[in-house]
Formats: structure tokens, C-alpha cells, sequence
């Protein structure tokens, strides 16, 4: 299996076309609603068996608001194995690619089941707002992994846009 970093630039309309095809095949009619559809993501990472693709993982350059202090951070999205190749680890395997790409920012989040991510570090969060979907209560299903030794912040923190 072999595992590629592309930036978005290099993303070509045959490339493109199989990455919706995966993605629909992954999330199903659900797809409409994932960030990708509205915004391409400035990131992948993709794993291939020989020129198949297998998985895909997308990351967001973002930032989110704590008080008066933005901080960076990396919105994982679109993690998807194709059904042949699930049980493999491929998605731990991505992962740990692209967390190693953003050491400098201090957290990756994503939305997503902590038995499918937590063995890859992700714990729950529940103070983190998406006013473009609901301001007055914080998303459930965030989940949170330091890149660095900072840690998480108390009160609210506010992401703007869409869920990814």
C-alpha cells in the first residue's frame, strides 16, 4: 500500500472524479453534506494499492476562536477506506501521516465515533461551537488530538463555517 500527500493544486479532474466516486461509495447520499462537496480541502492524503485507490483523508487548514485568542489547527475530514480494503489500518496509517505533515499546529480535530479514532489519540471535547450549524449548543461528536503538549482549552471555542 502506498500512501501519497497531495496538495489540492495537484488534484486533477480524473483524480477528482475518483475521489467523489469514493467518497459517494463511503458516506452514500450523506456526501452531499461533507465539506468536500462545498470546499475543497487544501489537503490529502490518499493510499493506494498499486494504482486503485484505497483511502482518502482530507485536512483543513483552520482556526477556531477561544476568548479573544485564535489558534490554528488541522480539520481532519472525508476519512474514507474503500470497503475491500477496511480492517487494514489504513486509517490509522493516514492519520499519523498528516498529523506528522502539521507538527507546528498545536490540535487536529475531527467529527467522528471515538471507537473508530481513539486508538489513534482522539478523545471527546464538548465545548466547541459551529455557529454555521447551531450557536446555541456545542456539536456533539468533536473529537480532539494535541500535535503538541498544549492543552485543551476551558469555556467556549468557536469554529466558523461548515462542519467538516
Amino acid at each position: 500500500m502506498r500512501i501519497t500527500y497531495l496538495p489540492d493544486e495537484a488534484v486533477d479532474e480524473a483524480l477528482d472524479a475518483e475521489l467523489r466516486t469514493l467518497l459517494t461509495r463511503c458516506f452514500g447520499g450523506a456526501f452531499r453534506s461533507k465539506r468536500y462537496h462545498f470546499e475543497m480541502p487544501q489537503h490529502r492524503w490518499l493510499a493506494f494499492d498499486e494504482d486503485a485507490l484505497a483511502a482518502h483523508v482530507a485536512v483543513h487548514d483552520k482556526t477556531f476562536a477561544c476568548g479573544e485568542r485564535a489558534v490554528p489547527f488541522i480539520g481532519v475530514a472525508e476519512v474514507c477506506v474503500a470497503p475491500p480494503y477496511r480492517g487494514r489500518g489504513l486509517v490509522k496509517a493516514l492519520l499519523k501521516e498528516a498529523e506528522a505533515h502539521f507538527r507546528k499546529g498545536p490540535f487536529a480535530i475531527l467529527l467522528g465515533d471515538l471507537k473508530v479514532y481513539g486508538s489513534s489519540g482522539y478523545r471527546p471535547v464538548h465545548n466547541v461551537y459551529f455557529p454555521f450549524e447551531d450557536a446555541t449548543k456545542p456539536q456533539p461528536g468533536v473529537l480532539v488530538k494535541p500535535l503538541r503538549s498544549e492543552v485543551w482549552p476551558e469555556g467556549r471555542v468557536t469554529i466558523e463555517g461548515p462542519l467538516f
